[in-house]
């Protein structure tokens, strides 16, 4: 049932959690926006001196879906296909499974209010993701059966999902100097409210297949929960060093966990005894002798707690104008810990933005890194004294049919 559940989930696209207005730009973002979404990247951003006062957020929108070893025409083509697979389609599909496993991973951001007002800013999204991992031997045994005298073992079976809001506030601030045009700081606080969480905390199974009999064992425990709440930090700096050039770097989720209040436990055991499932049994085929040997134990009971973790990252970020037309801006972020949005590692991405006409803005970046690939975006955006918008889709792994994955970002404001 967990297999088929991530053969569901698992279509190619881009797992990256991103700010929606980034997503066109592979995810570099602009040092020169400021908004609300800001304290999703670097608070510093707050504390620029700009013609508008006030800005608000109006209705935005995320979503990206990956896996690491299928493309789309792959999984159309050798997947979905009612079709019947000979040994050598099986192994074609196994060799594309990585040693650490078929891993998917789901997320969507709704933004539901964001604002500044001088110095200070202030976002609230509903943040949903979930990150699957099925270890090969896993699938290796749903695609081509028990083998005699082989030892099946495996754990790490893995699901992680959680529905969140993610309430957050900060300032920034200018520090006088003589040095450089601007110098500036940012901090930014966040409040996690937990909505749901479904995740899988312990899970370990063996299957050995003899010519006499079949002997299995294992284990698997899940928790579900109603209710959880967090915190976490982010600081930031930025400068302008010239007219071209600006740079900025922030920490961001500094302690970020959440401690959830566990609504039901869920452990299932089973074990063969000493005899097995003996084949050739004249009672196989009754459900009552299985039963009699193959034990099972099925707990559910409530109460507990469990905590996640958000991973801390490391951002740095450069925007540089070569004339007014044209904009290069570079990114490089460190995830520190694995967590339900993405892998642990490093992202280098850059992208460039072309202003072909008064207020219309053309965008498109390349990014490599992190577990799911190379990734391209395009996007579009629309630069008004009152009105702003980015609307951006990215391939991660290739690009069209031939991507393990896709995003897209849709994100507009007011400026006052």
């Amino acid at each position: 049932m967990f297999l088929f559940f991530l053969l569901l989930i698992a279509l190619p696209a881009f797992g990256q959690s991103l700010d929606p207005g980034a997503i066109g730009r592979a995810g570099t973002h602009d040092l020169s926006i400021k908004s609300g979404s800001a304290l999703l990247w670097n608070p510093a951003v707050l504390a620029q001196t700009k013609d508008f006062r006030v800005s608000w957020e109006l209705p935005s929108i995320t979503g990206s879906v990956a896996n690491n070893a299928f493309s789309v025409r792959y999984w159309n083509n050798q997947i979905a296909s009612d079709t019947f697979f000979d040994e050598g389609e099986k192994q074609a599909i196994l060799d594309r499974i990585p040693n650490n496993g078929w891993r998917a991973n789901l997320q969507g951001s709704v933004p539901a209010l964001g604002f500044t007002y001088n110095r200070f800013g202030f976002n609230a999204s509903v943040e949903a993701a979930e990150s699957a991992n099925a270890p090969r031997e896993l699938v290796r045994l749903a695609m081509m059966g028990n083998e005699i005298d082989r030892n099946i073992a495996f754990g790490h079976v893995a699901n992680d999902a959680q529905i969140y809001g993610d309430y957050s506030v900060g300032f920034g601030y200018k520090f006088d100097q003589e040095v450089m045009p601007e110098l500036l700081f940012g901090v930014g606080f966040h409040f996690y409210q937990g909505f749901w969480l479904l995740k899988v905390i312990r899970s370990d199974v063996n299957l050995l297949t003899t010519h006499e009999a079949m002997y299995t064992s294992g284990i698997i425990q899940t928790v579900t929960s109603t209710a959880g709440d967090g915190v976490g930090f982010d600081l930031g700096g930025m400068a302008t060093l010239s007219d071209k050039w600006q740079v900025g770097l922030a920490f961001q989720q500094l302690g970020a966990r959440m401690t959830w209040q566990v609504k039901e436990n869920h452990q299932l055991s089973f074990y063969t005894d000493s005899a097995g499932v003996a084949w050739g049994d004249e009672r196989l085929g009754s459900s009552d002798f299985v039963d009699s040997v193959l034990h099972k134990e099925d707990y559910k009971y409530p109460g507990g707690e469990v905590e996640t973790t958000l991973s801390p990252v490391m951002q740095l970020n450069g925007r540089y104008l070569p004339n007014p037309k044209w904009t290069i801006l570079g990114d490089v972020s460190a995830r520190f810990r694995e967590s339900v949005k993405g892998p642990a590692g490093l992202d280098v991405a850059v992208a460039s933005e072309y202003r072909t006409l008064p207020g219309l803005v053309l965008e498109s970046g390349l990014g490599l890194g992190n577990l799911w690939g190379p990734r391209i975006g395009v996007g579009a955006g629309l630069r008004f004294n009152l009105y702003e918008l980015d609307a951006g889709w990215c391939w991660n792994g290739g690009l069209f049919n031939n991507a393990r994955g896709a995003a897209f970002g849709l994100t507009q404001r007011l400026n006052f």
